[in-house]
């Protein structure tokens, strides 16, 4: 099993519950450090599956550096969504492992 720590997303997102960061197939993603530059309050959601999304982190406006370790199997989602209008840049680093 090789396991390769990266770089795993980066971008904007909005108003609307947006995906972060989806593991790859066959992949287990390891979340060591999400970074949220935000324009308005913020949340942020794990996806599991199918299933629906829970809230674990709420944000105000300012830099976030979170560091919740945080595994996911393939599928598995980080999602986002700001307040109010605007955007937020993102950055989520850690490892997969396959």
């Amino acid at each position: 099993m090789a396991l390769t720590p990266k770089l795993l997303s980066t971008g904007t997102f909005s108003t609307t519950i947006a995906d972060l960061y989806t593991a790859p197939a066959n992949t287990t993603g390891l979340i060591k450090t999400i970074t949220v530059d935000p324009e308005n309050n913020f949340e942020l959601y794990i996806k599991q599956g199918g299933g629906s999304a829970i809230r674990f982190y709420r944000g105000e406006l300012d830099i976030h550096h979170i560091f919740i370790p945080l595994v996911l199997d393939s599928g598995d989602k980080i999602q986002g969504k700001l307040f109010d209008s605007g955007n937020a840049y993102y950055t989520i680093s850690g490892a997969e492992q396959t």
